[in-house]
C-alpha cells in the first residue's frame, strides 16, 4: 500500500479531506467515544489515547490504513473522519467508514460527499482498488442512506455481535464498485 504526505489535501464542493495526524487525537477521540458516535458502531470500547496513537503510528503512518479528517471548505472546521482498513487481497478490496461529530452539519450531504472523495479519489485512483465494502447496523437509517446516496449497492444482512455487550444485531454490508 501507498503511504501519504501529511500535506496531501483532497478537495471536494463543500468539504475537503486532509490526512489524520498524532495531534488530530484528543478530537478524533472526542468524537469517536461519544455515545453519537460509539451507539452505531459494531466496536463500542472506548479508545484510549495511547490505542488511538498506536493506530495512527502502526496502521496509518504504514500504509495499512488510510484514514482523513474531514474539513468543511468555508471555515475549515473539523467536523469527522473517512478511512479505508483492513485490505482484501482475495477482491482487491478495502472497508470503508465514516463518523461524523454530533455537531456535524446534518441533512447537507457532507458525510456523502467525504465517502464519495475517500473511495474515488483515494481507493480508486490512488490505491487502484476494485472496490470497497461498508458493514452498517441495519437501524442506522442515516448511514444506510449515506451508503446508498454515495453509490453503494447492498449486498448481504447478517447476524454481528456487538464488542463488548454481545448484543445480536443485522448487518447491511454495501459495495461500491471501481467503474472502468
Amino acid at each position: 500500500m501507498k503511504n501519504i504526505s501529511d500535506d496531501f489535501r483532497i478537495d471536494g464542493d463543500r468539504i475537503y479531506l486532509r490526512p489524520i495526524t498524532i495531534s488530530d487525537t484528543a478530537v478524533v477521540l472526542s468524537w469517536r467515544n461519544s455515545p453519537y458516535v460509539v451507539n452505531n458502531f459494531f466496536y463500542r470500547l472506548p479508545i484510549s489515547e495511547e490505542e488511538h496513537k498506536n493506530w495512527v503510528e502502526n496502521k496509518v503512518n504504514k500504509g495499512l490504513v488510510y484514514q482523513f479528517v474531514v474539513h468543511l471548505k468555508d471555515t475549515d472546521e473539523e467536523i469527522g473522519c473517512v478511512y479505508l482498513q483492513h485490505y482484501e487481497a482475495s477482491d482487491n478490496s478495502m472497508e470503508s467508514g465514516v463518523f461524523m461529530s454530533e455537531g456535524a452539519p446534518k441533512g447537507k450531504g457532507l458525510a456523502t460527499e467525504a465517502v464519495k472523495l475517500m473511495n474515488d479519489c483515494v481507493a480508486f485512483e490512488m490505491l487502484g482498488l476494485s472496490k470497497t465494502v461498508a458493514r452498517v447496523i441495519s437501524t442506522n437509517i442515516g448511514s444506510l442512506r449515506l451508503h446508498e446516496k454515495a453509490g453503494f449497492s447492498e449486498i448481504s444482512r447478517e447476524k454481528e455481535k456487538i464488542v463488548p455487550s454481545g448484543e445480536i444485531v443485522e448487518c447491511v454490508t454495501f459495495e461500491y464498485l471501481r467503474n472502468e
